[in-house]
């Protein structure tokens, strides 16, 4: 797929992905070290979008964190096995978010 095709279908994905960046952005995250409750509510999300775009291989690795209510923090592997060649592409990123802060500001 060349750069024109790959830039179509990206934007033909445009409603879709800003619904749901907005589904995603409006779940809070905050990590205990920052008062919050964690991760799960939002990576049980992204995960059931993970599955519905339908990845070769899923692999959850919870790490253990009893400052949480559910006793992990949730981390996703999720395999897409590439169509054309034997390359692999990683997108690494997390889901805990930082503090508002100061709202007036």
């Amino acid at each position: 797929m060349g750069f024109e095709e790959t830039a179509k279908r990206i934007e033909d994905l445009r409603e879709e992905s800003v619904d749901f960046l907005s589904r995603i952005c409006s779940i809070p995250a905050l990590g205990p070290s920052n008062d919050g409750l964690g991760e799960m509510e939002k990576y049980h999300e992204i995960q059931k979008f993970i599955r519905e775009i339908g990845p070769n291989h899923e692999i959850e690795v919870p790490c253990p964190d009893d400052r949480v209510p559910d006793g992990v923090r949730p981390n996703l592997l999720a395999v897409f096995d590439g169509k054309e060649n034997s390359r692999t592409l990683w997108i690494l990123t997390h889901i805990d978010v930082v503090p508002p802060g100061e709202r007036t500001l």
